[in-house]
């Protein structure tokens, strides 16, 4: 009873980490609608780097579609997010895929009590192994994407006015160019 409880516990952690980042664009939750309503297109994406990167808008953490609706106004920056949608996608697939390969031979072993199937453990290694470099080329143009953005601010919304001084045909002078 105790093993298949232990395999039991280890599917479900398995199979809730393949989708733990995963949101659809069709079935937006009450806190994705609520986040979805302070983004902006024109503030600017903070970039917090840790054991993994996460974007943040005023605060507010920013799933990738979220991400992908804050940088629309750039085309730089959306093709950017195109590539790290694909790249996000590709690693989804094989990180799932591969944590299955690795859970179900591990927890039929330990059920029947026969030899590991080395072959199956393998390739679910093999598939993790490939969705990293796919997991570091998502937070890579992601992070282009965000740079791209808040670059795009400064240039268009930055208010740098230039005051000059001097003496005009009838006296003192001040030109504000804005």
């Amino acid at each position: 009873m105790y093993k298949y409880s232990l395999v039991i516990i280890f599917l479900l952690l398995v199979s809730f980490s393949g989708f733990a980042q995963q949101k659809t664009d069709t079935a937006v939750g009450a806190a994705e609608a609520e986040v979805a309503d302070t983004v902006s297109t024109t503030l600017p994406i903070e970039i917090r780097k840790g054991l993994f990167t996460s974007f943040y808008q005023r605060g507010e953490k920013l799933s990738t579609s979220l991400l992908q609706d804050v940088v629309v106004k750039s085309p730089e920056a959306v093709a950017e997010m195109q590539r790290a949608r694909k790249n996000y996608l590709g690693a989804v697939v094989l990180n799932t895929a591969g944590s299955f390969l690795i859970g179900y031979p591990v927890a039929s072993s330990l059920l029947s009590g026969n030899k590991l199937n080395l072959s199956l453990t393998g390739l679910g290694i093999a598939m993790v192994g490939a969705g990293i470099p796919l997991s570091r080329a998502y937070v890579k143009h992601a992070q282009n994407a965000a740079t791209i953005h808040n670059q795009r601010l400064g240039k268009t919304t930055g208010f740098k006015p230039t005051w000059q001084f001097g003496f005009a045909g009838t006296g003192a002078g001040l030109q504000v160019t804005f």
